[in-house]
């Protein structure tokens, strides 16, 4: 009789529960407009920023996130940073940023959203004149309040965020402390 030995079975083991412990990831986004869930659309997220380069820090208090949604799919469209003379000289490069599937966060109505990532096309990447800098490579990792895709409609959800960059003088673009959407917002696993 063939027998497996203690090694194999203890390693099978381990993986199966890390696939048990593993956090579902969400198969696509979904926003409510017009009175109906849909998957295609367009929602702006409103709120301050500050982008940190060179070691100071830039603070945006009117920052607009415009996102699209495709198919279920989201992808950062457009980026105003105010009129601030610091803010006004950010410009937004590589866009449209990819916005990766949800990763839904156990017992919570948040979810975990992450834009700029591998497997996310086009990473996140600034423009600041003053200093004068690009800062690119920019993987955004943050949470989604009010993302539950089995409540009703919310008015809003919050989003928070860190970004940090692999090349230039930006250390930081993060939100302070949350940027909050226009319509409201679901993942649907």
């Amino acid at each position: 009789m063939n027998r497996l030995p203690k090694a194999t079975i203890f390693a099978a083991l381990i993986v199966v529960g890390q696939l048990a412990t593993s956090p579902a990831v969400a198969a696509h986004w979904e926003i409510y407009d017009n009175g109906a869930w849909t998957q295609n659309g367009t929602v702006m997220f409103t709120g301050a920023t500050a982008v940190t380069v060179a070691a100071t820090p830039l603070p945006c208090s009117s920052v607009i996130l415009s996102w699209t949604l495709n198919s279920g799919v989201f992808s950062i469209t457009g980026a105003l940073f105010g009129t601030s003379m610091a803010c006004a000289d950010i410009t937004p490069l590589n866009l449209p940023w990819g916005v990766c599937p949800p990763v839904s966060i156990t017992g919570s109505t948040s979810v975990r959203v992450t834009f700029g990532a591998i497997g996310c096309p086009n990473a996140t990447a600034l423009k600041t004149a003053m200093p004068p800098t690009s800062c690119l490579g920019g993987v955004a990792n943050g949470t989604m309040t009010n993302a539950n895709p089995n409540g009703p409609p919310t008015s809003f959800n919050a989003l928070a965020f860190t970004t940090t960059f692999t090349s230039g003088a930006c250390t930081m673009f993060k939100t302070n402390p949350s940027m909050i959407s226009s319509k409201p917002i679901r993942a649907v696993p």
